[in-house]
């Protein structure tokens, strides 16, 4: 059985241009992905966002732009699934274990 890694995703939608974009984090708030879902990248926006240094690759920095960019951008977060569950299907039984 594959293991998921939990994370948690920010979903960035233009109030203007209308693209969509992915942010993905892991637990300890460390970026794992980019993904535009929904047009490209300008020239401008590419350097505004790789060039210029506001790429976030910590969690907290989107956490600023939540309220900075908030005339500019729908942000939306989506919590990882944390519960028995998701914990018991992510590190599935190990036949090797010791039991205390």
């Amino acid at each position: 059985m594959e293991q998921k890694e939990q994370l948690t995703i920010y979903t960035i939608k233009s109030k203007t241009d209308g693209f969509i974009w992915l942010f993905k984090y892991d637990l300890n708030g460390v970026f794992k992905s980019f993904e535009i879902l929904d047009g490209e990248l300008s020239p401008k926006q590419y350097q505004w966002l790789f060039c210029s240094g506001r790429f976030h690759g910590k969690q907290m920095i989107i956490e600023a732009w939540k309220q900075q960019l908030k005339s500019n951008f729908e942000i939306i977060k989506a919590e990882p699934v944390i519960d028995f569950e998701t914990f018991w299907n992510t590190y599935p039984k190990n036949e090797l274990s010791k039991r205390k």
